[in-house]
């Protein structure tokens, strides 16, 4: 009975982390997706210590780390390359401590992928990314059998389908400035034609006075 009961608390523990993936990708900002995903990291890596998946709890520890740091770099408007791939050989690192076959493999990819996912700001391409990435963790919890995990990463994965036609990508905030620079631009050119049409055409009025010169010749031919 004891026995049940523990199965159910590591389960429940999914749970958890579930609810908090689900709620992610329903947010707006940055920020806040990291938040929900640091939280939903933080219980499955509790919850992999139970199943004994050290794999997956050491990239989930770290994984929470690089959240809390790429969202406060991108809320600083920071470059976030340089430590994409440093958190990417921290991961790459844990792979051979922790090597498990084939479920390290997936759970390593799935980790590199997402560090340069929640580097970038570009929420479009995140949830791209996170879309393959989830497949990989789908993998992985069915092979440690985490079965809140199994349907926690297919509740992202709806979640992020849903997401993608609730929000639209940001408009560039450069938009009204270019969209004036342009109209500018219309009118200027308007303006130029409107003045090169008043003007004569310069061929136009050579060949005028090449004609009348050559009157004013002929002109004075018959006189003689």
């Amino acid at each position: 009975m004891d026995g049940i009961w523990f199965a159910i608390f590591i389960q429940g523990i999914g749970v958890v982390g579930m609810i908090c993936a689900a709620m992610a990708f329903q947010c707006k900002k940055h920020k806040s997706i990291m938040i929900f995903r640091t939280a939903n990291e933080m219980f499955f890596a509790v919850q992999y210590v139970f199943l004994g998946a050290y794999t997956g709890c050491a990239m989930n520890v770290f994984g929470s780390i690089r959240n809390i740091v790429f969202a406060e770099m991108v809320k600083r408007k920071k470059n976030t390359v340089p430590m994409r791939f440093v958190f990417s050989a921290i991961f790459i690192i844990f792979i051979a401590l922790t090597w498990a076959g084939v479920k390290s493999i997936l759970s390593g990819f799935a980790k590199v992928l997402s560090t340069f996912a929640y580097g970038s700001k570009n929420l479009v391409f995140m949830r791209v990314m996170i879309l393959i990435t989830s497949s990989c963790w789908l993998i992985y919890n069915l092979l440690v059998k985490s079965y809140a995990g199994v349907l926690s990463e297919s509740i992202t994965i709806t979640s992020i389908v849903i997401s993608m036609f609730r929000f639209k990508p940001e408009k560039n905030d450069n938009t009204a400035e270019q969209a004036a620079i342009l109209n500018a631009t219309e009118i200027s050119e308007a303006e130029n034609a409107g003045a090169d049409c008043d003007k004569p055409d310069e061929t136009t009025v050579s060949q005028n006075e090449i004609t009348r010169e050559a009157d004013g010749q002929d002109g004075e031919a018959v006189t003689e």
